[in-house]
Formats: structure tokens, C-alpha cells, sequence
């Protein structure tokens, strides 16, 4: 067993990708037909259902849901999971598993987001996930609504002491939510955020492909149902969300930046640890 841990943690929406309007989908489609059948989490009848979505989602991200460097990046984790057995990666989030208490075991969108990520990727990197708004009992509120983060929750969780880590790094759109640490540990990466809302053509030509397929297995809501029903409100609240935020792009292919790669291939690969860097635009 390692004795110096080195912690990756990765925001979601906004960050990796722009996902709320695929989280409708399987609201809609998934959560609708495994509570309707009484198929829980646990139960193995629902895993068909599940891995379908799990494809189409991936399918969906190609279409620039997901953050267009989001491929390597997640090789470039792989290979550093790989490389050193004290590498960990969490999913911090502010999104809930689930919406209402009464859907807790019948969903998980936070292990749904991660199954199709990784399926998407071909990489296989997330440690374990995590939900400020779900998983914690005393949540701390940021001043935009958004979890105040904080590395000994995750420190807490994993049940290592903090003298056990070597260094973390906390990827985030909103790196002003994340609570200070050690900052002879600590990285903040600033990313700005990444919103995307696909042609409509596009998106139509995927969930056609899907239809027939959730509607054999009993599915009474399909994709393409979802898509003429949400579509317009939900590309109308990006724009409206962005006509107030200077650090946010609509329908723009906003990479993680090969100097921010470097940082953190740097971090990973030293011997000794790295200056805080802190970026809050």
C-alpha cells in the first residue's frame, strides 16, 4: 500500500463538458422506466437499460457535449493511474444523484455521468464519485448556489490523513468555490466554462438511431420525444445563462490548454511538489 497519495479532483458540468441537457435524457428515458418497473439500483434485470444509455450517452458527447480535449485528457490519467499506485481520481460535484428522496434506489446520475465518460474516453479513471448536494449532511453553500468544495471532505472519505498526500490537483470552472488547503499541496486549475447545445439535426439524426432500441426493452419514452419536448427551453437557458457570465462560451470548442496539460503532467511527474496556481477567470 502506497503511502503518499496524489489526488485528482474533477468538477463536472461546465468543466469536463456541458451536460445538463443530456442529464433530461435520462430522467425521461432511464429513471422514468426503472421506477415505473420497480428496478432499483441493485437489481441485474435493469443493466440492459443501463448500458444502452451508457452508449447513447457516449454517442451524444461526440457530438460536443464533451469538452473536445476531454479524450486525451483522460488517457493522460490513465497513464499517470498506471504509473503510480497513489494516484487517485474523484468526481466532485455540486449535482445531485438523484431529485427527489423518493428516487434514491432507482438513480444515480453522478455513476451514470461516469459510466458514459469513461465509456466515451476509453479509459476507465474515476476512484470513486462524489455529490456536495447529496453526499454530504451539513453542505456548505457557495455564493452563486454552488457547493463550497473541500479537499478534507474527499481526504475524509478516502480515509487517508492529510500528511499521507503529496499533492492535489482541483480542476474546476469555479475555482473561487473551493476552500483553501496546504498550498505547498495544492494546484487550483481555473477552467473557463464550457457550455454546448448541438445542431438539433444533429442530436435528431443519434436519437433516431436510438429509438427502436430503448422501445424494445419497454421504454415508454424515447430520445427523440425528449429531444422535440426540452430542446428549445433548454438552448434558450444557455444563452440566457451566458448573456451574464464573461468566463462562459456558447457552442465554442474551448480546450483545456496545452499550457494546463503541462501543468499537470508536471505536477504528477516531479519529485518534489508543485506552487499553488490559481486562475479565477
Amino acid at each position: 500500500m502506497t503511502n503518499k497519495y496524489t489526488l485528482f479532483i474533477l468538477d463536472n458540468d461546465e468543466c469536463l463538458g456541458s451536460f445538463g441537457f443530456m442529464s433530461l435524457f435520462h430522467s425521461y428515458i432511464v429513471d422514468t422506466y426503472c421506477m415505473d418497473h420497480g428496478l432499483k439500483l441493485s437489481d441485474p434485470r435493469r443493466k440492459e437499460v443501463d448500458d444502452l444509455f451508457t452508449q447513447f450517452g457516449a454517442r451524444m458527447l461526440g457530438l460536443g457535449f464533451a469538452r473536445p480535449s476531454l479524450k486525451e485528457f483522460f488517457k493522460t490519467l490513465h497513464a499517470l493511474k498506471r504509473k503510480d499506485a497513489g494516484v487517485n481520481v474523484v468526481m466532485y460535484t455540486s449535482a445531485p444523484r438523484y431529485g427527489d428522496v423518493s428516487e434514491k434506489e432507482y438513480t444515480d446520475w453522478l455513476l451514470t455521468l461516469k459510466n458514459i465518460l469513461e465509456h466515451y474516453t476509453g479509459y476507465a479513471v474515476y476512484d470513486f464519485t462524489h455529490s456536495g448536494r447529496t453526499d454530504e449532511e451539513h453542505r456548505r453553500e457557495a455564493a452563486d448556489g454552488a457547493t463550497l468544495k473541500d479537499v478534507r471532505v474527499i481526504l475524509k472519505k478516502l480515509g487517508i490523513t492529510q500528511d499521507a498526500v503529496q499533492s492535489v490537483v482541483f480542476l474546476d470552472d469555479r475555482p473561487h468555490n473551493i476552500a483553501s488547503w496546504e498550498e505547498h499541496k495544492f494546484v487550483r486549475l481555473g477552467m473557463k466554462a464550457y457550455h454546448c447545445m448541438p445542431l438539433r439535426a444533429s442530436l435528431a439524426k443519434v436519437c433516431a438511431e436510438y429509438d427502436a432500441r430503448f422501445s424494445a426493452l419497454g421504454c415508454e419514452v424515447v430520445p427523440s420525444q425528449v429531444l422535440a419536448s426540452e430542446y428549445a427551453e433548454s438552448r434558450m437557458e444557455i444563452r440566457e445563462d451566458n448573456a451574464g457570465r464573461t468566463n462562459a462560451r456558447c457552442l465554442d470548442a474551448d480546450h483545456l490548454s496545452p499550457a494546463e496539460l503541462r501543468s499537470i503532467r508536471a505536477l504528477f511527474g516531479r519529485k518534489t511538489v508543485v506552487k499553488p496556481v490559481a486562475k479565477t477567470t
